[in-house]
């Protein structure tokens, strides 16, 4: 059916009809091809000349269109007010290749309006396999935009009951999906065809699935828990070999957008090295962690739990400071580059090393109804004890710091309610903002260290050569990402020395850790010369340029606290 110059004297009503293509082996002709008559001046009274109801379109020409794009239904120079088309059904028969160029309704608009003003004129509608529904040209514009029916835009997948385990796109499956792998292949087919590239997609899940790759970069995703009920929703990630950290089960890039809801994904050390995969990662579309991106990806974690396979003792245990000091080993979700990562209800829980890993311009939020714990625990270390729940270290391409921010509820922090211990290294001398927002305060950066007890104890021999150890207990005293001193004075004020703690100034070891809250330290003999047996000495440890944040142990406390021993 062919109409040319309809005008705003004319009504033309289609209704619970069967429209179907009589030459099946003629590519690049409409079913309905209408041309609007211009100008028609619309008043808030105009109302449609155009209007399709109840009807069925069926297509049946296996041909593909050649040259130009093409569609069922094609409208020109059309205006938003004068078509409407409610409750019709589209069944094209063709498949992926034959419908590479055609669509079901293409819009040619007149001066002045936008794609975004066609949407509210079409309702109900069905579609059914290898469809490609809506194509709109703005005036003027040769670049085409996109509608999309809301069933393109949500696939189910159930892992107990669905049938469907695609292995390459043939169809636009959107419900009875069995596996993530098939709902993957789905969605990265009709990307690589422009379809929904611009849609704000979901796939809801229910059942136990085992994948290694959710990889959806620039998309707009939301994986959805079915009836948000977590332990009904669980995805299991076995790293395979030879993966790379920017392999990560999910991961979003430049521009794109994920959102995981009510699902739990759990991290297999399925080989070693496996824990250094993560979960999900928000990076640069190169997939290189320090590349500065404009367009930032964005994760959403909403009553989630990500976890990691548990404590390491065999990675931790007999190994040196800086060794045990590898802070950002491991983690479980990272942020780079600009990317914004936000966490609400979510657990991060027993990661093999950092729970999270922001850097390079990244911003992450986490609220005070989600938890990080268990996350890095040294154990069998001589920091048997510590954890690391967020690492940020700020850096651009070029190595210089950027400002990358940490924002945390102290709330999610139980560790913190327990012994003040964050376990949140994020640093304004590695270009790191950072805020833990608690009811006493603000928290800005990392807490300064704090020793509540300790001895100091000085042994001669007969030669009259003297040995001096101090023991320090205390609060934040881990040493890690950051520099340490013991200082000592005596009971005239006076500091008489200050240690590096992983270092000495003797031939001595640096400090000998017993757990992140206590050690031991040799000191140089050499600054306790003149001590006797009445002499007094206070001691602190210190961070580098936080000095003013530690205190003394003065007068009684010091007495009760600090021992000398001669012997």
């Amino acid at each position: 059916m062919r109409i040319y110059n309809l005008n705003s004297d004319s009504l033309v009503t289609i209704e619970n009809t069967v429209i179907s293509d009589i030459y099946s082996d003629s590519p690049n002709s409409q079913l309905i091809l209408v041309e609007f008559s211009n100008p028609i001046v619309i008043t808030p009274t105009t109302k449609p000349i155009l209007i399709i109801k109840g009807s069925t379109f069926q297509n049946s020409n296996h041909l593909s269109s050649l040259g130009n794009l093409s569609a069922d239904v094609k409208l020109v120079d059309a205006k938003p007010q004068l078509f409407k088309f409610v409750n019709n059904t589209f069944n094209n028969v063709k498949s992926i290749e034959e419908n590479e160029k055609d669509y079901e309704i293409m819009i040619n608009l007149t001066q002045g309006y936008t794609a975004g003003d066609v949407i509210p004129r079409f309702a109900g509608f069905l579609y059914n396999h290898n469809i490609k529904p809506i194509i709109i040209y703005e005036f003027g514009s040769t670049i085409p935009k996109f509608i999309f029916p809301g069933s393109y835009e949500h696939l189910t997948v159930n892992s107990n009951s669905a049938t469907i385990s695609c292995t390459k796109f043939d169809e636009d499956y959107n419900d009875e999906i069995k596996t993530l792998t098939c709902a993957m292949i789905i969605i990265r087919g009709q990307d690589s065809i422009d379809q929904l590239r611009l849609s704000k997609r979901s796939i809801e899940i229910e059942g136990d699935f085992s994948v290694i790759d959710l990889r959806t970069d620039g998309l707009l995703i939301t994986f959805l828990g079915s009836n948000h009920i977590v332990a009904s929703n669980q995805i299991t990630f076995r790293p395979t070999v030879g993966s790379q950290p920017n392999d990560s089960l999910f991961r979003v890039t430049n521009g794109g957008e994920l959102n995981l809801d009510s699902i739990q994904v759990t991290r297999i050390r399925s080989f070693s090295g496996a824990e250094e995969i993560p979960i999900v990662s928000v990076v640069p579309e190169s997939g290189k962690y320090v590349q500065i991106s404009s367009i930032p990806g964005i994760l959403i974690l909403i009553n989630s739990i990500i976890s990691g396979s548990g404590s390491f003792a065999e990675k931790w245990s007999g190994k040196g400071i800086n060794e045990i000091c590898n802070l950002n080993y491991a983690p479980l979700i990272v942020g780079s580059s600009t990317g914004k990562v936000t966490l609400i209800g979510t657990t991060v829980t027993q990661s093999e090393g950092a729970g999270i890993y922001v850097s390079g311009g990244a911003q992450l939020s986490i609220d005070s109804t989600s938890t990080l714990i268990s996350n890095g625990e040294r154990v069998g270390s001589s920091l048997s004890g510590m954890q690391t729940h967020v690492v940020c270290n700020g850096i651009d391409a070029s190595g210089y710091p950027i400002t990358t921010s940490v924002e945390i509820n102290s709330n999610s922090l139980p560790s913190y309610s327990t012994n003040q211990e964050t376990w949140v290294f994020a640093d304004s001398s590695k270009g790191c903002n950072s805020i833990i927002r608690s009811p006493g305060g603000n928290i800005v950066g990392r807490l300064a260290p704090q020793a509540t007890s300790g001895s100091i104890t000085i042994k001669s021999d007969e030669s009259g050569s003297k040995t001096v150890k101090t023991t320090v207990t205390g609060n934040i005293l881990n040493p890690c990402d950051r520099i340490l001193n013991l200082e000592v004075r005596n009971q005239y004020g006076q500091t008489i020395l200050s240690q590096n703690l992983n270092e000495s100034q003797s031939n001595a070891a640096g400090a000998q850790w017993e757990g992140f809250d206590k050690f031991s330290l040799e000191l140089p003999s050499s600054s306790f010369l003149d001590a006797t047996t009445e002499s007094k000495f206070s001691l602190r440890v210190i961070e580098y340029r936080k000095e003013s944040q530690s205190d003394w142990k003065k007068g009684d406390e010091e007495k009760r606290i600090l021992n000398k021993e001669r012997k």
